[in-house]
């Protein structure tokens, strides 16, 4: 199965428990996110995009709503953080995987280090829902992936 790419609709994705947090960070002009959509920083900027695996990006939740930004840094998305989230995986999903740290790669999926070129972290694998090859996989998602130092299988 071919990797599911950008998010071009709205999604659900299913939260394992309750987001510890909500934040609102300001958009890059003209930017839509979709709600479900991974979200990054822009380090040069300091404004919010749809993730993808890109240098100079800085994980920072899920959308929990569909915006597209009219001007640079003046709308906002609502993005939740520092909880579970079953995340669509680029990986063939095995058992082995549960603690595994995950990366972005693009702004609907995610993978291990060897998936991805820039290495963006997600969170840590801390439930598999389906496996096989892109499986379904619990995250627990991190801003900046700052929690754990988690595998790579």
């Amino acid at each position: 199965m071919a990797a599911l790419g950008a998010l071009t609709a709205d999604r659900v994705v299913a939260k394992v428990g309750q987001p510890a947090i909500r934040f609102k960070l300001p958009m890059v002009l003209s930017a839509t996110i979709y709600q479900g959509s991974l979200v990054s920083i822009v380090t040069a900027s300091g404004l919010a995009q749809a993730s993808s695996d890109s240098a100079g990006e800085v994980f920072m939740g899920i959308a929990e709503e569909n915006k597209t930004a009219a001007a640079s840094g003046t709308t906002y998305i609502t993005v939740a953080s520092c909880g579970i989230f079953r995340i669509p995986s680029s990986l063939t999903v095995a058992a082995t995987h549960m603690g595994v740290k995950v990366y972005v790669i693009s702004s609907s999926e995610v993978t291990n280090a060897a998936g991805g070129t820039n290495d963006i972290p997600v969170g840590i694998i801390v439930g598999i829902h389906s496996t096989g090859e892109n499986g379904l996989v619990d995250v627990f998602l991190s801003p900046g992936g700052a929690v754990g130092a988690g595998g790579s299988a």
